[in-house]
Parts: structure tokens; C-alpha cells; sequence
């Protein structure tokens, strides 16, 4: 007996050239935060992701990246 549910879905063609999808743990080590704290801003749609099926969820490296641009602070110039 065959234990196989049905056909396998083509894999979503992927061009060169074109940005990265991290995993959520890629994505919180990136960030530098815990896997946890990154479901938890998914959960209350803080974040964009891109879901592939029922539960594969990745999110853009554009996303990470504009993430840490805008809460990115300039140092303040020391006082002499």
C-alpha cells in the first residue's frame, strides 16, 4: 500500500538575481531576537511574511533589512 497523499506541487520557479526568503529562524538570528519574539510579531501582523501553503511561512530579506533601516539610530555627538 502506498503511503503517498497525491501529487507533488511543481516547485515555485525562483528567477536568479531576485531577493532571498529567510526562514524564521535565519530572519530572527538576523534580527537578533528570539524565534519567539518574531512569532509573536507575525501573530499580530507587525511584520510582512510571504506563506507558502498552510504552514510554511518566510519573510523577504527586503523586509529585514528595511526593519533595521527604520529603527536604525544615529549616535548622538559627545558633549566636550
Amino acid at each position: 500500500m502506498s503511503t503517498r497523499l497525491g501529487p507533488v506541487p511543481p516547485a515555485i520557479p525562483f528567477p536568479s538575481g531576485k531577493e532571498r526568503l529567510l526562514t524564521l529562524k535565519e530572519a530572527a538570528d538576523r534580527l537578533g531576537i528570539s524565534l519567539r519574539t518574531l512569532e509573536d510579531w507575525i501573530y499580530d501582523k507587525r511584520i510582512d511574511v510571504v506563506k507558502l501553503g498552510r504552514r510554511c511561512v518566510r519573510i523577504k530579506e527586503s523586509t529585514i533589512d528595511h526593519l533595521i533601516e527604520v529603527h536604525t539610530r544615529p549616535a548622538q555627538a559627545r558633549l566636550a
